[in-house]
Formats: C-alpha cells, structure tokens, sequence
C-alpha cells in the first residue's frame, strides 16, 4: 500500500481455507469474524488450487465469514483451497486510526470545511 501498510504482515492479512458452499461470487471462509465489515474493499488473492494467484476485490463480508466479490472468479474453488484475505481502507483518518494503527502515514484531508461554511 501507498501508506506503508505490509499487506503480509501476519497481523494484516488473514490465510484460510474455502469451505463448502462457495461459488464463484461468494467465498465461505469458516472465519469467524469480530468485525462483519473488516474485509470490505479489500481482496482475497488464492494460495493453492486451480485459482493460484487469483485475486478478487471483496464487495461485501458477513459476520459469519462469507465474503462477496465484485467480480465472479473463472471457475468455482474446491473446498480446502486456501487464500489470503485482506482487509479494505476506505482511505479516512479513523480507519487509519483505528483498524491500521498507521494515523502518522495518513495522507487525507479530513478537516476540509464544506462548501457552504467556506469563504
């Protein structure tokens, strides 16, 4: 990432396996996840498997760990094969904050005034 962030980073990046019930738009992970929308605006990239080096952007992640991609993968993945998943930023100084703890390479302008309160 642009802000320094090691997406390999153990603590960063989650490895799992895909579990039974997956299709090429959705992707069960078995992850119990603290946070429903961790995962969001982030991808999963595959490990093993016939979709080796995949990568998909993650839509939308439940709570119970199935992950929705923007966009459908080539063919359906086998349950045991493993990806990596990897959490989304949505670019603002609180997820920089909080979710990354990197605020000192936030590169954002959040105190920018609205239009209407600008002279």
């Amino acid at each position: 990432a642009d802000c320094g962030i090691d997406r390999n980073d153990p603590a960063i990046a989650t490895e799992t396996t895909v579990q039974s019930g997956s299709t090429s738009t959705a992707l069960a992970s078995g992850l119990a996840l603290v946070e429903a929308r961790w995962f969001e605006q982030g991808y999963v990239q595959f490990l093993s498997g016939s979709l080796t080096g995949v990568r998909r952007t993650i839509k939308s992640c439940s709570g119970d760990g199935v992950f929705q991609l923007l966009l459908p993968l080539p063919s359906i993945p086998a349950v045991g094969d493993t990806f990596k998943a990897y959490p989304g930023c949505d670019k603002t100084q609180a997820t920089c904050t909080n979710k990354f703890h990197n605020v000192r390479n936030f590169r954002g302008f959040p105190y920018i005034p609205v239009a209407e309160t600008a002279i």
